[in-house]
């Protein structure tokens, strides 16, 4: 990974790398690299909501696939996007209450869940 991220945890962010090198797991990785250094230009908050604000964590994935043509990736891979941003950014806990919104949790939220109620 280039010097220039702003990287908290670099070991994490280089297994991650090492273990997804099939192209599935490499484009969650290429993703996740795009959005990092697009966190690291956006000098605003992050807020809660979804494309098209691009100050949310949900527009922040969407635009990155789109950078780098990455083909449209799944819920569940933007769910692995944003974890990989949480553990391995210095901006981790932002994005991740961002991409989260109301629902609390020490993880991010797979967007590709839903919960039924009564």
């Amino acid at each position: 990974m280039k010097k220039e991220l702003k990287v908290k945890n670099q070991k994490v962010w280089n297994e991650y790398v090492e273990k997804n090198k099939d192209d599935y797991g490499k484009c969650c990785i290429d993703v996740a690299r795009q959005v990092m250094k697009n966190l690291d230009k956006l000098n605003e908050p992050l807020e809660y909501g979804y494309y098209p604000n691009p100050k949310t964590a949900h527009a922040m994935i969407c635009i990155a696939d789109d950078e780098i043509d990455a083909g449209g990736i799944t819920g569940f891979m933007a769910g692995c996007v944003a974890q990989m941003i949480f553990e391995c950014h210095k901006r981790g806990e932002e994005f991740k209450e961002s991409f989260n919104g109301k629902n609390k949790s020490k993880g991010v939220i797979n967007p590709a869940l839903f919960t039924i109620s009564d």
